[in-house]
This record gives C-alpha cells, structure tokens and sequence, in this order.
C-alpha cells in the first residue's frame, strides 16, 4: 500500500488548480518544490513520505523535468546521494569544504605591475602541452581567446609570442592544429621569423633539439602550403648561398664520377690483400655471392652527404614534399636543378618524393590489385582511377631513383604495365600510339634505369620483363638502344653498370682460367656457382652484365663457347632478350670490320659471334632466334653475303641435320640409304648429335622463330629464296672480283646453307604446309630467279608420292604398268596397291576406299618403314595429306614447259626431265656394302660391350653399358628392316624406268644435240650442287647406260669429259669435289668395261648408242688421255679446283695438310681416308 502523499506537497497541487489561471501565482520550480518537500520530509524521521519524495524525485529526473545542476544547487547532499547524483555524500563535503576555502579564504598574489615575463611564461605554458593533452583543433578557440588575453592584460609584444607559438609548432610539427593560431599573427612578419630561426639552426645546432632544422623546415612548408607565408619571401632568409650550394654540388659530382670511373679501374679481387701463393687453391680463387657488390645509391649517397649538411633549401624542398604541397616543391626542384644538384639524389627528397607518390598510386593499385601486390589483377568491370599529371610530373622528378623504394617501384612497373597492354592491343584507344610514345619514354626514364637500381632481384626483374614482353620486339630493341646511352650520360647508372660489369669479369677470369678441355664433376659443379653469381650481376643490370660474356666468346673463339653459354644458364628470360638485341647489335656494330685485313675471309670476330650466337640459341630457348635471323635476313637483302656465316651457324645449330663435306667414298655411299645409315656415316665424322627429343626441341625452336609474327613477318620463304638468290648474286654479280677466294668460300657456305634449309624445312614442316607456302615451280625459276637445282630440290619433296603419267600402249612387260595407270585418281596419284616409283611409296593411310587394300606383306613392310624410318632418308618425311595436295605430275611437266627453252623441250622429253630431277640417290642405288659394313660393325661392338659387362663394372658402368646395348640392338634392327625397304623400292623404281626407255629413246631425235641438252640442263647443274647430288648424277648417267637408252652411249660420256672439264677453272672448291664425284663415277664404269670385256659386251654391246664410226670410237678412246692431261694441267695449275678435281679423282691419294704446299685459297684438306 502506497504512503499517503505529503499534505504539504498535496495542499500547494490543490490550490494550484483551483486557482484560475488569470489570477494564479507565479508556478514555483519543481526542484525548489522538491527541496521544500525534502524539509519537511526531515522535520518528520522516519514517515513514510520521505521515500515518496525520493521516487518522485526520479521520476522528474528521468522525465527531464528537473536539471542535474539545479537540484545540486538546491537540495541538501543527502539527497543527493539518494537520488544517485552523489555517490558519497561524506566525500563531497570534504570537497566542497577545500573549494569553499581555497576560493573564499586563500590569499592570492597579483603582479601589480603586470610583467611581461609573466604572461609569456603563461603563453608558453598553455602552448608547450604535447601528448594526450597536447593542442587539438577543439581547444583552438580557447587557446586563441586565452593568448588575447594575455596580449591585451601583459602588453606582449604578438612578434615575440609568434616566435613561442612557432618553437612550439617546430617541437610538434605534424600538429596541424598550430596552423590555425597563425592567424593570430601578422604574416609578413612570419618568413623573417623562420629565417633567423633557420640562422640559429645553421650557426649553433647545440643551441636546439636533435632534428630542429628538419621539423622547421616541416613547419615551413605547412605554412607555405597554408598560404601563411609565400616561397619567395622565405627564400633568401635560407642557407647556404647558391653560389655556395653550386660549388658543393659540383664537388659532390665530381667526387662521383671520379668514384664511378674508378670501379672497372680497381683490382678485380676488390681491393682486399693478396692471399698467401700456397693458399691459392680453388678456394682462394673462388668468387662468391656474398662478395657482391652491386648496389650503386649508397655510393651516390656518400659522394652528396656533404651537399645535404646544413642545407636548408634540401629541407624545405623535403619538407614541402612531406606535407603535399606539390606546386612549390616543384618550383624548388626546378630550381635546384637549375644549380645542377639532381634533388632526388639527396636521400630525404627522394625519400619525401617515393613517399608523395605513394599517396597518389594508393587509388590506382588498390582498384588494379584489390588484394595487394600478390592477390592477382583485378578484374577490370569499370573505369580506371585517372592518373592526374601532377603524378606524372612527381614521377618524372623522381625519375629512376623511384627503385630505392622496391614496393613502390614494384607498383610503378605494375602500372605501366597495365597502360602498356591496354594500348597495344588492337581494339585500343585511339590515342594509343601517342600514348605508347610516352610509355616508351617512361620505360626510359624511370623503369628500366630503375631496374638498375634493385640489384639480384628477380622478382623485380620478372615484373619488368612481363612489362616490355607486350611491347613488340623491334620496339623493345630500340629501347635497349637509348638504354644504353642513358647509361652513359646518368653517373648513377654508370656506377651501377660498372659495379655489374665487374663482378662478371670477376666470374669470366675465373672461368678464362679453367681448362676447357677438363670437364669433371667439380669443375660442373664450380661452373653451376660461377653461373649463379653471374646471373645475379645480370638481372639489374644485362646490357653490361652480358657485354663481357659476348666479348671473351668474340675474342677466346670456339674453345670457351661453352663455358661462356654456361654463365647463362641462370639468367632470366629478360637477360636473354637483352643477350638477344647484344648480338644483333654486335652483328651490326660499324666499328668493326666483317672482313679479314686481306680481304679474303671473313672476319674472326664474326665467325666466333656466329658460333657463339648459335651454341646461346640452341641452349636455350627464350633466346629470341627470330630477331636474329630477321636482321640477317635484311642484311641478305642488301646482298650482304658475309651475314651468310651466321644463318649458317643458327641453321646447323638448331636443325640437327649435320652437313659434312669432302666426304670419303664409303660415307658418300651411306647418303643412298635410309636415316640410320646416314646417322652411323655421320656419328663416324666424330660429330655428336643431341638426343631425339632435344633435336626436335630446338627444331620446333627454329620453326616457331621462323613463323613468329604476323604473316607478313613470316621468314620461311624469304629465307629461302634470299639464300637461293644470294648463290647468283656471288657468282654473278659481284662487282669486285680481287677478293675471288673469299666469294667461292662464300658460294660453297650459301650452297651448303641452302641445302641444310631445305631439308630442315622438309623434315619438320607438315608436308601440306611445306606444299602451301612454296610457290609454283617455274614461279622459283623465272619469278625469283631461282637455279634450277635449287628449285627441284625445294620441289623433290612433294614429288615422292608421284608417279609419271603415261599414255602409249603397252608393250611387253608393260601390262602391271597399265592398271597401275588405271587405279590411278583424278590427281594423278597411284594407288598404294602398285606404290609409285618415281620418288618413293606413299603411306598406308592415303589409300582411298575405291582403291585396291594392300596385301599383308606390303602391310608389313610399310608398318616396319613407319616405325624405323625417318623423314630425309626414308622415301617420305611424314605423313601425306592428300586432301589438300595440289602438285601432281602433270602440273610439274607444265610448270616446266613454261622455264624451258624451246631448243630444249624439243630435244628431251618433260617426263625425261621430270624422272632426272625428281629421283633421288636413295631411288636408284642400294648401298649394300655400306649395310653390311656398319651392320658388321655395331654386332661387334654389341660382342664386346657383352665381354665387358661380364667384368667388375660399378653400378652406373653398368646401367650405361646396358642402355647402349639396348641401344646397339635397336640400331641394328632399324639398319636390316631399311634395307629391305630400300631394295623393294629400288626395285620397283628399276622396273619402271625399263618400261619407260623406249619411250626415251623414241623422243631422241638427235643423239648429239641430246647429249648436250641433257648434261647442260640437267648433269651440270645436279653434279656441282651438292656430293649426294653429284652422286646421283654419275650413278643416273651410269644406268641410263645399262637401261640401253640411245643417246647415254661412249658419245654421252665423251660430251661430259669434254664439255664438263672446261669449266674447271670457274668453279669452287667444293664444286670441284662434286664435279670429282661424277667423274669418278663415270671413270669406274669405263676402267671396269676395259677390265672386263663381257661386262662391256653384257652393258653396252646391244646398245644402239655404242655403234660409233671409227672417228667417234677414237674420241671415245680418248676419254683417259683427255683425263691425263687435265690431271697434268691441274699440277701445274693455280685454280682453286684443280686440286680438288684430282684428288676427287684418287681419293686414295695423301692430301697435303699445309697451306705451302697448294695454292692459296684452299682450306686445309684432310685424308678421306
């Protein structure tokens, strides 16, 4: 049950209400009703109303009705404290006793005079509060009204207490709060305040706190940028004087330079004391990474320190920087730099300027990389935060030095990147070229000399290299080009160059040393380290890192090749292109001479760079080939033909075909047979060959570099034909004829070149491919002036499925002919049930569902061909697709028609022509001797590898001996299932041309005129191109005359030693040699006729064509008097050719191995035998 109400409290309601409202009293407050209330509750102890009051009281405070403040005035303590205002009403009263007496009854003091020091030091108390309770923008109001105060009751002087208020701010300078008291100030009087503040700061630095100039020089540029102060008027208040501060950087400069040009100039071993001579082992002479020394800023740094000492103008402009105010700050770093002092070489700017530019990329890299630095692009779904040019211009001031903050650095090269690859792409902006103009410029300025700067990064590295990979290469050759000169004019990056270039001489001396002919485990593993500190010297700096590389593998030739590709292996892909644009920069240096001072060879500089660049690309495959073939191809263009030396260098090391000259009779032989003959001919050279699969590698290598670009950058064709165009230029077209030896060495190169780029293409190009880039036959002869021989080699290729049309009646023998013919299709291409036999049998996979099924022993044997032959000496390099061949037969006899002269065409039969340039070697003669021989041989290599592994091997002996076993056998087994292949097919190809003579013989009208035609068009050109040529050419004149044709008779033989031998003195070398080759050929058939008379009479006695007059006899018989005396002319004889036509003619005769003891000009010529 409630307590009854106050009667009091209840009376004063009462009358409250009952009075009218115009006549009321005035309404007491409710707190004064409560007091009153609370009196009389107190006269009362112990009633009951005295705890309604109290719940009454709460009930307004929690209404609002009543004020905290108003019932503390009003109510006693007690109250107080029941009503929560007060938690201890003893404790209250004790403090109020002490404010009553400290107020009403403390004696004061008063400075009756009002003394000036006694309001400063009240003016330094209230502005020297730091920390928690340090000046907030909260308490400006306050403190501006307090420190009036004290200016209009002590009469301060505001100059004086301006100075305070700045010793203040200077003592917490990153308190902007300070700013706003300034203008309580007068602001002309704050710049001379600042400069002799800055004077006192310069004469007595004891005089102020550690870093006092650097917080001034802060408080100075907050005002500046605040507009309290202007730039100018601070200016000439700071030190030192320019004149001063230029001297000082001029000094810094030079001390620089003279540090930079020092480096290359030190000892290699880094200046530190010689070791003991015994302790000089492998140990002593190593170089480690720990003893790198790449970084070139602190070198930058220690040469300006001296310039930043007491430099107030360095400060301020750091000091501006730090607080953002860009406009003056870069007023300033024009002006400095005006005074010759790059600013961002003192270490606070370009701290200052990395820190400013930070700020304005944050919004850009946070939006291109939502999660950081590792968290991936981000996905662009909007537009990009704009770059203002004021960025621009920041990073422009900070240049390159940008990289002594890799993250910010890092950030940079990120956003380039990204503004590279969207205006490169073709669906770009439409300001993307100039946009790319100012990219590149960028990349000059800031990235790539940057890169200098972070040395043995490879992250870095890597993020720069995924910038410039967008950039075309041509576009980035160029860069490395202007790259190269910034260098030079940048002392900074001189250093950094230099510190680089020496650490990998440090490396080459140490790899100079090493015996190149010693390769053990150790030295593998030594070469592994060496690499790896030359790798890290690289990845800042490759211009200058692998400058020297190039240079000792241009000066040490072939025998520190490989030591020099060694270093290279740890490079980046970055490294690598830079090695790239060094070698076509090399390639096209001015300075240097591409000749020999006689004139007759080509330079050794250019032949050592050629190897050099050939071993690089074979290695390794980042290497970019295309650049390099690219820039000789335009060279070959000019008709530059000593750039010949180097597409022969990268052809040889990349195609894996070996073309090996001045062959032996026994390995000119193996060229007849399949792929693994000639493979054993050329392992018995002493070359190695690669791995299967590392061949093939580099193979695709070059393919891809051929084919890279767009389609009109293609260089498959071009190169093709410039090389085949390059053959006449030589011979024909040279204007100066002194230098004779060097163009044939130069004709026999182009030759060899060419033919190894042929078969390259023919083995690794898809054959529908191949047949699509090629134009057409007479296109090559009479569009691009393409030899003949050149032509039908590039043409030989697609013509080994085809088989000649005929269209007389057959004669005896002839009747499988006929319906070969009629399984023939539309395109002229027999069917696999009779494989066709001028150039070679189809795959099993090309016959069609109208044609005949192949039996199960021609299964077998195109099976066992497939699975063991390979793509130059089998009958076809890989598979056919017919669907898209377009050459057939026909098309051939018409293409050639149309290159022929008349005088030709109506002498020879086209299907004649046709079957002499469409055979091969490997069509016409088996090699059985040279099976045999190697077959022989590796069975007994195979016996004794098995007596050697019965003895004590170790483990890895063991296995090696094992897999070469294996090896052996596999060889074995390919070499007897590629004879059997090649006797079949030869076979079928003998059979065809016997139905084909007397068809040969009815379009011979003139025996002589034949003879002449035949071995101008035909013999000639075929025996001079290559040996495997010159081959078939005497192997071919040799079976025209056992298949009885009319006109390959004593006369045919008699026009070749006649005609052939008069153009000895104009050939080359290595013409010669060919030319020896079909000689001797021919000269074995006519010594073994004469030696066996029924061999004769077995050959050539039925023969239409041996029916000669007396006078025709006596020519004939003249063969080897004729033979005589051209041997006895070339003894006496200076041509080139004449010695190796004899020694083609004897190939059993001891060469000469000195250059006195034959003419000049002749390369040194081993035994063949």
């Amino acid at each position: 049950m409630e307590a009854p109400a106050s009667p009091v409290l209840s009376m004063e309601v009462e009358a409250a209400q009952t009075v009218p409202e115009a006549q009321a009293p005035l309404k007491p407050l409710p707190e004064d009703e409560l007091w009153y209330a609370r009196i009389e509750d107190t006269s009362q102890p112990g009633a009951a109303s005295d705890q309604q009051t109290v719940t009454r009281a709460k009930e307004l405070l929690a209404k609002q009705e009543v004020s905290n403040q108003r019932l503390q005035e009003t109510v006693d303590v007690e109250f107080l404290e029941e009503l929560g205002l007060v938690a201890d009403a003893t404790r209250f009263k004790k403090l109020h006793i002490q404010t009553n007496t400290k107020m009403l009854y403390a004696q004061q003091k008063y400075n009756l005079l009002r003394e000036e020091s006694e309001g400063f030091g009240k003016a330094i108390n209230a502005l020297f509060q730091f920390g928690k309770a340090g000046l907030t923008l909260a308490a400006i109001p306050f403190l501006l009204r307090e420190l009036r105060a004290l200016i209009g009751y002590f009469d301060l002087d505001p100059i004086r207490l301006a100075d305070i208020a700045l010793e203040a701010f200077a003592a917490d300078p990153k308190n902007i709060a300070f700013l706003e008291l300034m203008q309580l100030f007068p602001r002309a009087a704050l710049p001379h305040i600042l400069g002799f503040k800055f004077k006192i700061a310069a004469e007595d630095q004891s005089a102020a706190f550690p870093g006092y100039a650097s917080s001034l020089s802060l408080v100075a540029a907050q005002l500046i940028k605040a507009r309290y102060i202007q730039l100018d008027a601070l200016l000439p208040h700071l030190q030192p004087a320019d004149a001063t501060l230029q001297m000082s950087i001029a000094e810094g400069q030079r001390s620089f330079e003279v540090a930079a040009d020092g480096i290359l100039k030190s000892s290699l071993g880094g200046g530190k004391p010689e070791a003991p001579q015994e302790a000089k082992g492998l140990l002593a002479l190593a170089v480690t990474a720990a003893r790198l020394e790449l970084a070139a800023l602190p070198m930058e740094d220690a040469a300006f320190s001296a310039v930043g000492q007491g430099n107030h103008k360095l400060a301020l402009t750091e000091g501006l920087l730090r607080v953002g105010a860009w406009p003056e700050a870069s007023r300033m770093l024009v002006w400095l730099g005006g005074l010759g002092a790059p600013a961002a070489a003192h270490a606070g700017v370009r701290s200052a300027l990395c820190q400013l530019l930070a700020q304005r990329l944050e919004p850009f890299h946070a939006w291109l990389h939502h999660n950081g630095l590792g968290g991936g692009p981000h996905q662009v779904d909007g537009t990009a935060p704009d770059i203002s040019d004021e960025t621009m211009d920041i990073l422009h001031a900070l240049g390159f030095r940008v990289a002594s903050d890799p993250l910010l650095f890092q950030k940079v090269v990120k956003m380039v990147s990204f503004a590279v690859g969207r205006h490169v792409q073709p669906s770009g902006p439409s300001d993307s070229t100039s946009r790319i103009t100012q990219l590149q410029n960028l990349l000059l300025d800031v990235v790539l000399p940057g890169l200098q700067l972070v040395p043995a990064s490879v992250p870095v590295t890597a993020a720069v290299w995924q910038l410039l990979r967008q950039l075309p290469y041509r576009q980035r050759f160029c860069i490395y080009a202007r790259w190269q000169g910034v260098q030079t004019e940048q002392v900074l990056l001189y250093a950094a160059a230099s510190l680089a270039q020496r650490e990998v001489k440090r490396v080459m001396r140490r790899i100079s040393n090493d015996d190149p002919n010693r390769d053990t485990p150790e030295q593998r593993l030594e070469n592994k380290r060496l690499a790896g500190i030359a790798a890290k010297a690289t990845h800042a700096n490759p211009l200058s890192a692998l400058d020297p590389g190039i240079a000792q593998a241009i000066g040490y030739g072939n025998s520190y090749h490989k030591q020099v590709v060694d270093t290279l292996r740890y490079v980046t892909p970055m490294g690598h292109d830079v090695f790239t644009y060094l070698i076509v920069d090399n390639l096209a240096s001015p300075h240097r001479k591409k000749l020999s001072k006689d004139g007759l060879n080509v330079s050794s500089w250019l032949q050592n760079l050629a190897s050099f660049a050939g071993m690089a690309c074979m290695r390794y495959p980042s290497i970019n080939v295309h650049a390099i073939l690219e820039y000789s191809v335009c060279r070959l263009r000019d008709f530059q033909v000593s750039e010949l030396v180097v597409v022969k260098e990268i052809i040889t090391s990349l195609s894996g075909i070996a073309m090996v000259h001045s062959l032996n009779p026994d390995q000119l032989e193996s060229t007849a047979g399949g792929d693994t003959l000639r493979a054993e001919s050329v392992a018995e050279t002493g070359k190695t060959a690669l791995r299967s699969s590392e061949q093939r590698r580099n193979a695709i290598c070059l393919l891809n570099a051929l084919q890279q670009g767009p389609k009109e950058d293609h260089l498959l064709v071009p190169l093709l034909v410039l090389l085949a165009q390059q053959r006449q230029h030589i011979a024909t077209q040279t204007p100066n004829t002194d230098q004779l030896k060097l163009l044939l060495e130069l004709f026999d190169q182009c030759s060899e070149t060419l033919s190894q780029y042929i078969k390259f293409l023919q083995k690794y190009l898809p054959r529908d491919k191949y047949e699509q880039l090629l134009p057409s036959l007479d296109t090559l002869v009479t569009g691009f002036g393409l030899d003949v021989e050149v032509a039908w080699q590039v043409y030989r290729h697609l013509t080994i499925h085809l088989e000649p049309d005929t269209s007389a009646s057959p004669e005896d023998g002839e009747v499988e002919e006929q319906e070969a013919d009629a399984s023939r299709d539309a395109t002229g291409v027999v069917a696999p049930s009779t494989p066709p036999i001028i150039g070679g049998p189809t795959h099993i996979e090309d016959a069609g569902r109208d044609r005949k099924p192949l039996t199960e022993q021609e299964r077998r044997m195109w099976q066992n061909w497939q699975a063991n032959s390979g793509s130059e000496g089998g009958p076809t390099p890989m598979d056919v697709d017919e669907s898209v061949d377009t050459v057939t037969w026909s098309s051939l006899v018409e293409a050639s028609r149309r290159y022929l002269s008349d005088s030709t065409k109506s002498l020879i039969r086209p299907d004649f022509y046709l079957a002499f340039w469409s055979l091969r070697y490997y069509d016409i003669h088996v090699p059985e001797d040279r099976y045999k021989a190697t077959m022989a041989a590796i069975r007994s290599k195979i016996v004794e590898n098995s007596r050697t592994l019965r003895g004590g091997l170790g483990p890895r002996e063991h296995d090696a001996l094992e897999e070469q076993q294996v090896r052996l056998q596999g060889t074995l087994e390919k070499l007897s299932s590629e004879q059997a292949v090649q006797r079949q097919h030869v076979e079928r190809v003998m059979a065809r041309m016997h139905s084909l003579t007397e068809e040969w013989n009815s379009g011979a009208t003139r025996v002589k005129g034949c003879n002449v035609v035949f071995i101008q068009d035909c013999v000639l050109p075929r025996c001079l191109y290559s040996p495997e040529d010159a081959a078939f050419a005497g192997t071919y004149l040799s079976l025209l005359t056992r298949l009885a044709v009319d006109w390959a008779c004593g006369l045919c033989l008699n026009t070749v030693f006649t005609e052939v031998l008069s153009i000895l003195a104009c050939t080359s070398e290595r013409e010669a040699e060919n030319l020896a080759i079909t000689l001797r050929i021919l000269l074995n058939d006519v010594t073994r006729w004469q030696e066996d008379p029924e061999a004769f009479g077995k050959e050539c006695a039925n023969s239409k064509g041996w029916s000669l007059d007396a006078a025709a006899a006596r020519n004939v018989c003249l063969l080897q008097v004729r033979t005589a005396v051209c041997q006895v002319a070339a003894a006496d004889s200076t041509d080139d050719g004449a010695l190796p036509l004899l020694w083609g003619l004897q190939p059993d005769a001891q060469r000469p191995t000195s250059h006195q003891q034959h003419p000049p000009g002749l390369s040194t010529i081993q035994n063949r035998n």
